[in-house]
């Protein structure tokens, strides 16, 4: 069987949106409520069965080092096709490998492609076979309920969220749901410098002035003494809260130093208590990677693949790795 594609219009994508929402793999980041924050050029190509989406995929267009591509989009972890309709009937592994070769031979050619894959995805062989490159990296995810969550925690990072809680007990913090961008970017731009990042402030505007709390929730740590120590913003779905942005101001206090670990808490607090998991978005770099598992995250491997088809961008991956080697010889 071969599959057929569609371009949705854009008064069709609340159709695409829904069926993110029913596939098991879908992420907020899948829909276009959330790509569509991020500037770009938006497609969305969808296959049907019995007139439902069966499958398909939601790109955006985007220029990265002079070379136009379907480019991962800025703070969007995930980026892939999705597969299936349980609401329709079960389908055979055959049957998702058949889809995403049609698949991507049917995309229109760009000068670079790039997938990231949520950590359940399984589906790899496809993409090997029509020429991606791929990369293993890691995530570290908590899937527990609140009680036992707090039962295992490293006893260190126990005591200071303890300390913290009693500080937000006696209204020495506050933790709120609203924070004027102008704030929120003062301090994410602190954290930017300091580890030489471009938070690129443009889409983090967009995505605090949509004020749409329904694919996010934004924290804020306030102290009367200091204002706004501490920011995030944590995008989530139905079974996931993802630990997108977050960012803290230094400060020189023997409890609040640690604020920011009680940002990361408070969003885990709102994920396991609302039956979600708590995605910590990934990080492979030593010492954040062991802050995700001191705060009880556990490694989960996720699959990116890429294609460029452009000579200057393969030649500029190459180049990237070539460096990557001799760094790590």
């Amino acid at each position: 069987m071969s599959y057929k594609f569609e371009k949705l219009e854009p008064s069709q994508y609340t159709e695409w949106d829904h069926y993110v929402e029913s596939n098991n793999l879908g992420t907020v980041f899948h829909k276009t409520a959330w790509l569509l924050l991020l500037g770009g050029e938006m497609e969305v190509y969808i296959t049907r069965i019995d007139s439902q989406i069966f499958g398909g995929v939601a790109l955006v267009t985007t220029k990265k080092n002079g070379v136009q591509g379907y480019h991962i989009p800025p703070y969007t972890p995930y980026f892939s096709p999705l597969f299936g309709n349980t609401q329709l009937r079960s389908h055979h592994v055959k049957e998702e490998y058949q889809f995403i070769s049609d698949l991507l031979k049917f995309i229109p050619r760009k000068g670079h492609i790039d997938f990231k894959f949520p950590p359940n995805n399984k589906i790899i062989l496809p993409y090997h076979w029509n020429g991606y490159q791929s990369e293993i990296r890691l995530t570290h995810v908590i899937h527990n309920d609140i009680t036992s969550y707090l039962r295992c925690l490293n006893k260190n990072k126990f005591r200071e969220i303890k300390k913290l809680e009693n500080m937000e007990d006696t209204q020495e913090i506050r933790v709120d749901s609203k924070i004027q961008p102008d704030s929120f970017l003062e301090i994410l731009n602190q954290t930017g410098n300091r580890n030489e990042i471009n938070v690129q402030e443009d889409v983090i505007r967009r995505i605090l002035q949509t004020g749409n709390d329904e694919i996010f929730k934004t924290i804020a740590i306030y102290t009367p003494e200091f204002g706004y120590l501490s920011v995030g913003i944590f995008p989530y779905d139905k079974h996931t809260v993802y630990n997108l942005v977050n960012a803290s101001t230094t400060i020189e206090h023997p409890i609040l130093k640690t604020i920011n670990l009680y940002l990361v808490y408070k969003a885990i607090q709102f994920a396991l208590t609302t039956n979600r998991a708590f995605d910590f978005e990934g990080s492979m770099l030593p010492g954040v990677e062991a802050f995700f598992r001191l705060m009880g995250g556990t490694p989960e491997p996720i699959h990116r693949f890429q294609k460029s088809p452009s000579i200057r961008y393969s030649l500029m991956r190459a180049v990237n790795q070539l460096l990557n080697d001799r760094k790590r010889a």
